[in-house]
């Protein structure tokens, strides 16, 4: 079948996302190989047509008036493995989902990602959100990232150090223009599991379990559901995009600084050996900033499990949820002279609508 006629008209992406939000794209379509998706930019190119990739739809916003663009929905799910003693190196399809990947890698023995459990959205997200949790980070374990570069579609591939990974942050979230078609990542058959994290090690202890690669991937599992951040059709607090804020980094001085403010044990970790910066609770500020669990602003609502989720509460629009995460933006910045930057991406409004979030959000893939 012709590439054009694989395309359709004014699709709602509402039930493609894990918030449940957002209106119609003008033109959407799904594609399985890297010749397609070459073949689709080039048809794009020729009609002027914005092209606007869609994963899981897990860490995006879309507006009410939808996307005036051609929404692409990577399928493409291969996983290749090649084995030379301990060393595992796979290559991944964009479109495989992250979980699945984590489960496999755990039950084969293949360390590097276990604390990156129940994660949603794509393999192909993963490096360009820098996902991580729980002491572990996706930059760890990549070792190269296949990707078309727009607007020609060009194939070309980076490896780990030419793709600037930082917190939550990578080359290809501060650039426009990139699409991921496949991951290689490097694990290790028989490597210790990672227990960096203290609430893994409390979890583990008290259950006197040993910690094992099968043991952290059902403790993160566990406690990433009792905070609402396990997707799950049965959980209203899952229709959420997961952290909608990131935690901020600042100055140890600015820390102590803050801690003195609250006049409270505010919680913070160092982010590099010098000492030099650390990374905030977000949601600790949140919660000290005076807003509650479940506390609602139209059909959007506060998590009841954890404050920096945001929830579509049933009849939510795009537009509640960004009045409440502008709301507590705002409450932040006040209080605390930190912006709290926004973690999903969000598509399809105009600078006025977005406000003071459009100097926060970023582009990513989920």
């Amino acid at each position: 079948m012709p590439i054009e006629d694989q395309i359709r008209e004014h699709v709602s992406l509402a039930p493609m996302t894990t918030l449940g939000v957002g209106g119609a794209a003008r033109r959407y379509t799904e594609i399985a190989s890297v010749e397609e998706l070459q073949a689709l930019l080039a048809l794009a190119g020729q009609n002027g047509w914005p092209v606007q990739m869609l994963g899981a739809g897990s860490n995006i916003l879309c507006s009410d008036e939808g996307l005036d663009a051609l929404v692409v929905r990577w399928r493409a799910t291969e996983i290749k493995v090649r084995r030379r003693g301990p060393s595992v190196r796979l290559r991944v399809a964009a479109g495989c989902d992250w979980d699945e990947l984590v489960a496999r890698s755990v039950n084969e023995g293949w360390a590097g990602i276990e604390c990156l459990s129940g994660i949603p959205g794509t393999v192909g997200a993963a490096p360009i959100q820098n996902i991580g949790a729980y002491g572990q980070e996706v930059a760890e374990v990549v070792s190269c990232v296949h990707l078309l570069r727009l607007p020609g579609g060009e194939a070309i591939s980076l490896n780990a150090d030419a793709c600037g990974f930082t917190y939550r942050d990578s080359l290809f979230k501060r650039e426009a223009g990139w699409i991921v078609t496949a991951v290689e990542l490097h694990l290790v058959a028989g490597g210790p599991a990672s227990v960096r994290y203290a609430e893994i090690e409390r979890s583990l202890a008290q259950r006197e379990l040993a910690p094992t690669l099968a043991n952290v991937r059902e403790t993160v599992l566990s406690i990433r559901a009792t905070k609402g951040m396990l997707l799950d059709h049965a959980d209203p607090e899952s229709r959420s995009a997961g952290s909608f804020f990131m935690n901020p980094i600042v100055t140890t001085r600015e820390a102590k600084e803050l801690a003195a403010k609250f006049d409270a044990a505010m919680p913070s970790w160092p982010v590099d050996e010098h000492a030099t910066q650390r990374k905030l609770s977000a949601a600790w500020m949140i919660e000290h900033c005076g807003f509650e669990k479940g506390q609602r602003l139209g059909g959007a609502r506060i998590s009841r499990k954890h404050v920096l989720a945001l929830v579509n509460g049933g009849e939510a629009k795009a537009r509640d949820l960004l009045d409440l995460a502008r709301e507590i933006q705002r409450a932040v910045l006040e209080r605390t002279s930190v912006r709290l930057d926004v973690e999903p991406r969000l598509l399809g409004f105009s600078p006025e609508e977005l406000g003071e979030l459009g100097t926060t959000a970023r582009q990513s893939s989920s």
